[in-house]
């Protein structure tokens, strides 16, 4: 397969390190208004929430692929076809595999984190559960992805919605968090040269919650994680109810509903900004971004005025209350 290279959108990819602390977030995205292939990596103005650079174009942009260890290129990867479609094609069928200069984000991806020591973007392809990252310091001409043999959440049922990793952040210690979606892996990943995934082990709920859990799929499931400077994760769940993680314990405290989000806009992506706020995306609908006040769950909507994106996951380098 034939990738275009597009000098632009290389040059934006890899000048975008020198002002990303100050007023950018990066996210995971379609190409286009009613795009719903989450494969696309840009980065946008914290202020606007227009785009300021497209750091990946799938099947547009050229780039390497290699894994981290072996130093091979990736050029196989095995999809998991549920029952119900394998039965449509001959009725044994279990998985796919797929061989060639295969996408870093051929299978899509709903959980990204940006770790700014290092200069990596590191995202969860969806259904496998491979940790990937972009190399934000390469000095290549074309965008640098790695991968490890390790899967975040080892031998995991991949038709499983609860076992998908979709929300990803970095710690303030430096290490990258990972949660499933049913609340029940919190994994943490190291960032350095040598990656080391381990799982913690499930969330469990605070007695304060009086019945408001974590491991609902209805309330609970999806959306993002975000880190604060004292160790602690905040999860933005996709029906926009906010927990606070102590990683310590794997007590999970409720600690309210977002306000002022629109009925349809389902909360998938979550980036602190300079401010200490929460910019919020959604990957179904098209409505743009929301920044939420941390002081009473208020939200705001971002006033864009390019392109609107929808977004999987989002990511930045800042901390709640690092100030």
């Amino acid at each position: 397969m034939k990738f275009t290279f597009l000098p632009i959108i290389i040059f934006s990819a890899f000048s975008i390190n020198s002002f990303s602390q100050s007023r950018t977030f990066f996210g995971i995205t379609g190409q286009g208004n009613g795009d719903f292939n989450w494969s696309d990596i840009r980065s946008f103005d914290m202020a606007s929430g227009n785009v300021n650079s497209v750091l990946f174009q799938n099947h547009k942009t050229n780039f390497s692929f290699v894994n981290a260890e072996s130093g091979l290129p990736v050029d196989k990867a095995t999809i998991n076809i549920p029952a119900s479609v394998a039965k449509k094609l001959n009725g044994t069928v279990s998985n796919l595999v797929v061989t060639g200069h295969l996408s870093p984000t051929l299978l899509m991806s709903a959980a990204i984190a940006y770790d700014q020591k290092h200069g990596k973007l590191f995202f969860a392809s969806m259904k496998s559960n491979q940790l990937v990252w972009l190399d934000m310091k390469s000095p290549n001409s074309e965008p640098a992805f790695y991968t490890v043999d390790e899967p975040l959440l080892e031998n995991a049922n991949q038709d499983d919605e609860g076992l998908n990793v979709t929300r990803m952040t970095i710690g303030a210690n430096g290490n990258g968090y990972a949660l499933s979606n049913d609340g029940n892996h919190l994994i943490s990943f190291t960032t350095g040269n040598k990656t080391i995934i381990t799982d913690l082990g499930n969330i469990v709920d605070a007695e304060a919650n009086k019945g408001i859990s974590i491991h609902n799929q209805c309330s609970s499931w999806g959306g993002d994680i975000v880190a604060d400077a004292f160790g602690k994760l905040f999860l933005f769940s996709a029906a926009h109810q906010v927990f606070e993680i102590d990683v310590d314990s794997r007590i999970a405290t409720y600690k309210g509903s977002v306000l002022n989000l629109p009925g349809t806009f389902s909360l998938n992506g979550a980036a602190v900004d300079k401010e200490g706020n929460v910019i919020v995306s959604s990957a179904n609908t098209f409505e743009g971004f929301y920044k939420i006040n941390m002081n009473g769950l208020s939200a705001t909507k971002l006033p864009t005025t390019g392109q609107i994106f929808n977004a999987s996951d989002l990511a930045s380098s800042y901390l709640l209350n690092q100030n």
